[in-house]
């Protein structure tokens, strides 16, 4: 739900790039036009799956194309004799270590970073209605390559492209288009990223809704949450996880907005705070996963053997890397926000004129992350009281 939010919040950040008026909404006003996003990505969430994928489809082939024209246009930009904006080869800047210490900047953009690749085992929450085992693999690795090569590019053409005081600002990657390749290309990028992000919405919505679903057949859930329209879409889950991405909309731009020094910025700010959210979630989940996959090496040996597609040791060592791996993004996510924006005060960071305190920073993407935590282990235990022994 957290994601949808997220997602919606990109959607009109990018459609505002191109339509002044949409960017310059009241906060609440924003809220509502949120709302109103998630609304319409579920109407289409509960549709026939085949239509859905069709236009998922669609828009990875624009997504793609938007991708290619960020990168373009930071070549373009060089080719007109422009210096870079940033030097994206001053490998020392990456560096975990300062001269004084830590570089919590960095252990900060590291989190970012994990939240990058932490959603490729979504549509693997679809594997039931998989019907070739080697797709699961082919995604894995080419996905995860498509993935990576993607955010190198694209933030290869913001670096050398637009300034480092915009270069964090949600819609860059269509200021960097429009700086290298003329202002409609940059509108042209918006409209196709405001276009994908919202699809994205619908995808994660069918795509989490299984997880409900099943937990609804074993009775995890009542089963209603269990049941699937005519088009076979579990269409309760979907409305249940609109409903409460809504909640969080209202909340968030409605009930306590972000103190910001305009609609923007207050984008800018639950986008972030969201999305840090979530990389805690999601990390602590996938140490579960990994832990899951070290349980099924020892406990269930012969279906393992029967199914495996390297050795157990492959599974061992990157069980134990990856763990760790989700172990520090989550420290990292907790260090400081993801702007690069950062503050020559050392209790807080600056934020497109809005200035969150580290205090603020930690509590609020914490106390997200634990309040899921606990309402996930309250949902597990009235779960396992209806579900009664087996």
């Amino acid at each position: 739900m957290l994601v949808m939010v997220a997602t919606g919040t990109l959607t009109i950040s990018f459609l505002g790039f191109v339509f002044p008026a949409v960017g310059g909404l009241p906060v609440q006003a924003q809220g509502g036009l949120i709302v109103a996003i998630l609304v319409l990505a579920a109407v289409l969430a509960v549709l026939r799956f085949r239509l859905t994928q069709n236009v998922v489809n669609v828009v990875f082939l624009a997504y793609g194309l938007a991708i290619l024209l960020i990168f373009a246009a930071g070549v373009a930009h060089l080719l007109k004799g422009n210096a870079a904006a940033t030097n994206p080869w001053d490998f020392a800047a990456w560096s975990p270590s300062a001269e004084h210490g830590i570089n919590f900047a960095n252990w900060s953009f590291f989190g970012l970073a994990v939240l990058a690749l932490l959603g490729v085992e979504v549509p693997l929450n679809m594997g039931v209605e998989i019907r070739q085992d080697r797709a699961v693999t082919r995604y894995l690795l080419w996905g995860s390559l498509a993935v990576m090569i993607a955010y190198l590019a694209a933030t290869w053409g913001v670096m050398v492209s637009v300034p480092a005081d915009r270069s964090a600002q949600i819609t860059s990657v269509a200021a960097a288009v429009g700086i290298g390749l003329g202002e409609w290309a940059g509108k042209l990028v918006a409209l196709l990223l405001a276009a994908m992000f919202f699809i994205i919405t619908v995808v994660y919505n069918y795509s989490f809704a299984r997880l409900i679903f099943v937990s609804g057949l074993d009775r995890r859930l009542p089963q209603a949450v269990s049941h699937v329209n005519a088009q076979k879409v579990p269409d309760v889950a979907v409305w249940i996880q609109t409903v409460l991405a809504a909640l969080f909309t209202v909340v968030a731009f409605v009930v306590v907005p972000f103190a910001a020094a305009a609609p923007a910025d207050a984008q800018t700010e639950v986008y972030n705070v969201l999305q840090a959210a979530v990389t805690v979630i999601w990390c602590l989940s996938i140490v579960v996963l990994f832990i899951d996959v070290l349980i099924i090496v020892r406990r269930y040996r012969t279906q393992f053997e029967a199914r495996r597609l390297a050795s157990p040791a492959v599974f061992w060592v990157a069980s134990i890397v990856g763990a760790l791996a989700s172990l520090v993004g989550v420290v990292a996510t907790l260090s400081g926000s993801w702007t690069p924006l950062i503050s020559n005060d050392a209790g807080s960071f600056a934020l497109f004129g809005a200035r969150i305190s580290y205090g603020t920073w930690f509590w609020l993407v914490g106390g997200i992350a634990l309040a899921s935590l606990l309402v996930g282990a309250l949902l597990y235990l009235l779960g396992a009281r209806q579900k009664g022994p087996a």
